[in-house]
């Protein structure tokens, strides 16, 4: 399977007031990793990178677009997601809420107390839909995004640090979060762009560290569960991006899935 760098795409978003230099996530320095479920150039129907995906295929393999080889596979075919769903005219991932999941086979690299950034778009099928995404290990920390009813980001299993409004069923959202190195369970958290924090807050300084383990999408240690619904598009990186870059990233992730961003 050949990888290819993203092409550059400048978002039309008619409120974007782009970074000098911003073409698309790229640019804006130290990504890690770059996950788009509707470019089938970078998936495959075998977790061994091979078999194109057509509709309704199901995907063993998603590659990550950043370059930085952070792939994700799936050894067991039933439980592998499946490229039918639609959001905003592109073709999708759908995970069914039972075990489908995609993992990388190594450790992620973010570890510890580090800076993060991470955007996330998906839809739920149901009120309670489970987990998009998380790294870490159960019970020794854990990053993941929670979208069980109100949407919560879980940092570690020592409780919520943000909760983020949950969308309508079946509609398009994009949750992103900013977190500093040395700031234990803080985190900015932002839904659609729009910075927000209610229910369980804990924002704390505390030193709350994750454990190695592995980057998965569609399901979180913490649980465990599954996501039911579609994943769109992840992008991770190390680093506290600026409010500027961090609303750049959500203007073009807003453009190109048809979501408002506030």
């Amino acid at each position: 399977m050949t990888i290819r760098r993203a092409p550059t795409r400048t978002a039309s978003n008619s409120n974007l007031l782009p970074l000098s230099g911003f073409r698309d996530p790229l640019s804006v320095p130290n990504m890690v990793a770059w996950y788009d479920t509707s470019d089938t150039s970078f998936m495959a129907t075998s977790n061994a990178g091979t078999g194109a995906v057509t509709s309704g295929s199901t995907v063993g393999y998603l590659a990550d677009k950043s370059g930085n080889g952070w792939h994700l596979t799936q050894g067991t075919a039933n439980n592998r997601p499946t490229w039918n769903g639609s959001i905003n005219g592109l073709t999708v991932l759908s995970f069914d809420g039972s075990n489908d999941v995609l993992a990388s086979s190594a450790s992620w690299p973010l570890t510890g107390d580090p800076a993060w950034s991470i955007f996330a778009v998906h839809t739920r099928a149901a009120t309670t839909s489970g987990f998009p995404l998380s790294w870490g290990v159960r019970g020794t920390g854990n990053v993941s995004i929670n979208d069980e009813n109100v949407g919560r980001w879980i940092y570690s299993n020592s409780g919520y640090f943000a909760t983020v409004p949950s969308n309508a069923t079946n509609t398009a959202q994009l949750v992103s979060g900013v977190k500093p190195a040395g700031r234990g369970q803080y985190m900015t958290p932002y839904r659609n762009g729009s910075h927000t924090v209610l229910g369980y807050q804990g924002l704390t300084t505390s030193a709350v560290s994750v454990a190695a383990g592995v980057f998965s999408v569609g399901f979180a240690v913490s649980g465990p569960s599954y996501h039911n619904g579609l994943l769109a598009e992840v992008l991770v990186y190390s680093r506290a991006l600026t409010d500027a870059e961090h609303r750049n990233v959500c203007l073009w992730l807003g453009d190109r899935w048809g979501i408002t961003i506030t």
